[in-house]
């Protein structure tokens, strides 16, 4: 029996063939600016400021 292969379509972000919806270097950068927006914003939240 033959596997599939998922036909290659442009990236929705970078444009670049890619067998997903977004490629995974775009996925990866996307999820690392999401986890630094995150971070900041928790940091903004804090009413201590570390060592004294």
């Amino acid at each position: 029996m033959k596997k599939k292969q998922k036909k290659e379509t442009p990236c929705l972000t970078c444009g670049r063939p890619s067998p997903e919806t977004i490629c995974l270097a775009c996925r990866n950068r996307i999820q690392g600016e999401a986890i630094d927006k995150k971070q900041e914003v928790e940091r903004k939240g804090r009413t201590d400021k570390g060592r004294v």
